[in-house]
């Protein structure tokens, strides 16, 4: 199976989240820290996750999905942490 790291980026937002500002901050951290372990990287995986307190708008959706980004919206998020209590 591998090891894996996760990146997470989060963003406080009522209404509609139209901004590529967290993609484009994700895609950063990613290829920074990818790129500065290189080949001693142990982590075989990664995932990227922009979180939202509101809701994406159809762009976005769009870019993350070309980006292999995961989305988590404020009622996921709620939904998640209420499954978990």
């Amino acid at each position: 199976m591998g090891s894996y790291r996760v990146y997470v980026q989060i963003k406080k937002k009522d209404g509609k989240y139209d901004d590529d500002e967290g993609i484009n901050q994700l895609e950063e951290i990613v290829n920074t820290k990818e790129s500065i372990e290189g080949k001693e990287n142990k982590f075989n995986n990664f995932y990227k996750v922009l979180v939202c307190t509101g809701e994406f708008s159809p762009r976005i959706k769009e870019l993350a999905q070309e980006k292999n980004i995961i989305l988590i919206d404020g009622i996921q998020l709620i939904r998640m942490c209420l499954k978990n209590i």
